[in-house]
Order: C-alpha cells, then sequence, then structure tokens
C-alpha cells in the first residue's frame, strides 16, 4: 500500500478520519499528507475568477464546477492531484485522499497502490454533524453522483461505521483501520514465498 483513501457521504467522517490517520502514523514516525479533490477545484476557482467557495455559492457550486470539468475530461482532477501524490511517494510519505467521490477516481487511485476505505454512517448523523458546522442538513440526503455514485460500490478494500456514540472517537477508529492495514500486511507478506513458487501464468 502507497496511498489511502476515504470515500462516503458528506459528514460520514471522511476528513476527520484521514487527519486522525495521519496523526497516529505521524506519532509512529511515518509521515503523511492529507489532500484532496475538492482542494484542487477550490483552487482553481480561486485562480481563475478570484472567487472562494463561499462567494460562489457553497458546497454545491464546488460540485459544478467540478463536474464541469469532468464533463469533457473524466481523468481532469485526477491530472491536479497526480504530481502531490507522486511527489509524496518518491519522498516516503504517505498521501492520505479524503473525498474519493467517483468510479473514475478510485481507478485512478487503485493503480498507484491505494488502500480504498469507505466511511459510513447513518443520515440521522451526518444531518447532524452538517447542521453542526453550518450546512444544510438535507444534503446527507443529496442524490448528486458525487454523493451516490460510489454507494454500493463493491471495489472498497476497506469500510469503516461511524455511530453516534461519544466514546468512539475519530482517533478510536483510525486506530481500528490502521490495524486492520497491519494484519493485511503481515498476510500478504506471508504468501509471498508461495507465491514465488507458483509458475508464471502464460495468459
Amino acid at each position: 500500500m502507497n496511498g489511502l483513501a476515504f470515500s462516503g457521504r458528506a459528514a460520514s467522517g471522511k476528513s476527520s478520519l484521514a487527519r486522525a490517520v495521519r496523526a497516529v502514523l505521524s506519532e509512529r514516525g511515518q509521515p503523511a499528507l492529507v489532500l484532496s479533490f475538492a482542494e484542487a477545484i477550490k483552487k482553481e476557482v480561486w485562480e481563475e475568477y478570484g472567487l472562494s467557495k463561499d462567494d460562489l455559492g457553497g458546497r454545491e457550486a464546488i460540485i459544478k464546477h467540478g463536474d464541469f470539468r469532468r464533463a469533457t475530461d473524466p481523468l481532469y482532477w485526477c491530472r491536479k492531484v497526480a504530481p502531490l501524490i507522486q511527489s509524496a511517494q518518491n519522498d516516503g510519505v504517505l498521501p492520505i485522499v479524503d473525498d474519493l467521490r467517483f468510479r473514475t477516481e478510485a481507478s485512478f487511485l487503485r493503480a498507484r497502490d491505494f488502500h480504498l476505505c469507505r466511511c459510513v454512517a447513518p443520515a440521522w448523523l451526518r444531518e447532524q454533524r452538517l447542521e453542526e458546522t453550518g450546512q444544510d442538513p438535507s444534503f446527507a440526503l443529496s442524490t448528486d453522483p458525487s454523493e451516490t455514485q460510489l454507494a454500493g460500490w463493491d471495489g472498497f478494500d476497506t469500510k469503516i461505521y461511524r455511530g453516534g456514540g461519544p466514546g468512539y472517537t475519530a482517533t478510536d477508529r483510525a486506530l481500528t483501520l490502521l490495524s486492520l492495514l497491519d494484519k493485511k500486511g503481515e498476510e500478504s507478506r506471508s504468501l509471498l514465498p508461495l507465491l514465488r513458487t507458483v509458475p508464471a501464468s502464460p495468459f
């Protein structure tokens, strides 16, 4: 694994978990960088129009601009973040993407050896989190493709559930996820001697 990406509906805890994973890894001496496709969109909007997300009208305006670019070039935003990912990987820094929303992006990250994780949270909790942060709680039930395209997709490596109880923090979820990844890594390494004895397929 040379990267980690979080997907999930609005307020499912993607960014909180990404930051928590980065913090835990930092304590272990493993540098990590949190980045997002959305930051590339916001940067372009600012550079081209001199407008911030709030100037444009919030989350919906950023989604529209992102969709506008994807309509003519599905990999447009992937190419925007590719140099950041490559630079981090070259420097031994783990890139963590906190807003995986589309299958094209999932394929792009998978090709770069990313582990794809789906964050799942009940709608009532996501509505509550959106309202607490001054956003429209109805967005928790949005049918926009940015919210629904990866819902039910079976290509994720891991799913992490976010409940409403106070006792299971983002740090706890990060530790759970990293423990799973460590276990998978150990299983993969244990298979290497066996895999090396299997004759190469002619196909």
